[in-house]
């Protein structure tokens, strides 16, 4: 699919094959593969680390799913970029509340960065991926890839924040959500997910 105005918005699901598209200068994909969803339990913010950390990725004592996790793979085959991430939530997500959290991190061997702030998912609006206690939205940079296509691996994780109450109104209920990368000129690509 090409496009002759300058805006580009493309969409994939999950464990779909890349997409690419857009202007003069973007041609960029996305791919966005499961490594880890089931039912969650809530789970305070400060324990992410160690859920991730274990051999068997979010899973908190007991067994118990901790958080959803997804691999994200940016490829650009077009001149360098800067992207900027956020996640909406799209029609079907019966989350009402706050508590549903994110964080983007980086991995090497069995080791996860984390690379942006803890957000919380609102759906009402775009949810920023932000850095430096939200100050500013991560910038992903793809360098140019006209001539050898380059890439970015990052990990998503999605988790239900135990807010130290009864959170009867989160069973049961789903996510179904949109993770979209924007260049500076406005092109977007997009990958869904459902937790």
């Amino acid at each position: 699919t090409g496009a002759t105005y300058a805006h580009f918005e493309a969409s994939t699901s999950s464990g779909a094959n890349d997409i690419s598209g857009g202007t003069y200068t973007f041609n960029a994909g996305v791919t966005l593969d499961t490594v880890t969803n089931g039912n969650l339990i809530p789970m305070v913010d400060s324990l992410l680390p160690t859920a991730l950390a274990r051999q068997n990725v979010c899973i908190a004592d007991g067994d118990y799913q901790a958080c959803s996790l997804y691999r994200i793979d940016l490829t650009n085959r077009g001149l360098a970029q800067n992207l900027n991430g956020y996640i909406t939530t799209l029609t079907g997500t019966s989350f009402a509340s706050g508590d549903i959290k994110y964080q983007l991190f980086t991995k090497s061997g069995n080791t996860y960065t984390a690379v942006s702030d803890i957000g919380s998912i609102s759906t009402s609006s775009d949810n920023y991926i932000t850095v430096n206690s939200s100050a500013s939205n991560l910038v992903v940079s793809l360098a140019d890839g006209t001539t050898n296509p380059t890439s970015a691996t990052y990990y998503l994780a999605i988790w239900l924040s135990d807010n130290g109450r009864d959170q009867p109104l989160t069973q049961d209920k789903k996510i179904v959500a949109s993770v979209t990368f924007v260049s500076t000129a406005g092109d977007k690509i997009s990958a869904d997910f459902i937790s």
